[in-house]
């Protein structure tokens, strides 16, 4: 594909810009409508009646911790196996090692 995909740029720049923008303006508006604090889960409980909806939150957000844990590990793992090449061959116990006891 290489040199004939150079016109997708744009497109998907302006979807990203796009998408950024909605997340600014939601997380802004959680801000000011409960300046207290309140995740996720709060606002939605607060506004919708149906308890899947808050479902739907709670587990969004345990996915992202979930991830977040998972990405930062293996990011971690793989700097210290390219300082360490001796490190390469357990890149895996090592990463499942560090996530286990980052809970």
């Amino acid at each position: 594909m290489g040199p004939d995909a150079k016109w997708l740029i744009l497109p998907i720049t302006l979807s990203t810009i796009i998408l950024l923008a909605i997340l600014i303006s939601s997380y802004i508006m959680g801000i000011l409508a409960y300046p207290n604090g309140g995740g996720a889960y709060a606002i939605s409980k607060n506004n919708f009646k149906h308890p899947w909806i808050w479902v739907v939150a709670s587990s969004s957000l345990l996915l992202d911790y979930v991830l977040t844990v998972a990405v930062s590990v293996s990011a971690a793992i793989e700097a210290v196996a390219s300082a360490y090449p001796a490190v390469e061959g357990f890149k895996t116990t090592l990463a499942l090692f560090c996530a286990c006891c980052s809970w």
